[in-house]
């Protein structure tokens, strides 16, 4: 019990240490861009669905539509959305980002990727042979445990 509690510490002690990292470090390419947080995420979950509706939208990020609309009218202005027709629904229209707001989302991640290198740069040999083989365990761990969830909350 006493291990577990160790090892539940340590866990905890990463994970407040990436997110603060993580957070900071995006929340400073996100105002070098010029983007509001609200307008990053957007993009993010334009990226992930690859098509999707301003109610779509509303719905993820919790606001309402009109403040929906607004935010992916000023990302479409600044060319890092477009609007088209729906073919199935000629009222609806499909958001979708452009070519300029993959390149935006991209070059965030390559931000991020560089500071995970240089964190593994800065460790000994040992200890990077200890987080090759610990951080695919709990990855799959986190897996297992979200698949139980989803399979419980549909029951």
């Amino acid at each position: 019990m006493q291990d577990n509690q160790h090892i539940t510490q340590v866990i905890f002690q990463w994970i407040e240490t990436f997110t603060h990292r993580f957070l900071r470090d995006r929340s400073r390419y996100i105002k070098s861009t010029g983007l509001t947080m609200p307008q990053f995420g957007i993009l993010i979950y334009v990226l992930h669905c690859e098509k999707c509706t301003v109610s779509e939208i509303s719905e993820r990020m919790g606001i309402s539509n009109p403040a929906a609309s607004q935010l992916v009218d000023r990302l479409v202005l600044n060319g890092l959305l477009t609007r088209s027709e729906d073919p199935r629904d000629r009222r609806a229209r499909q958001i979708q980002l452009t070519e300029q707001g993959h390149l935006l989302i991209k070059n965030s991640q390559q931000d991020r990727f560089r500071w995970v290198e240089n964190l593994i740069d800065s460790l000994p040999e040992e200890d990077r042979a200890a987080v090759q083989k610990a951080i695919p365990a709990l990855v799959e761990a986190t897996r297992r445990l979200e698949n139980d969830e989803e399979k419980k909350e549909k029951e």
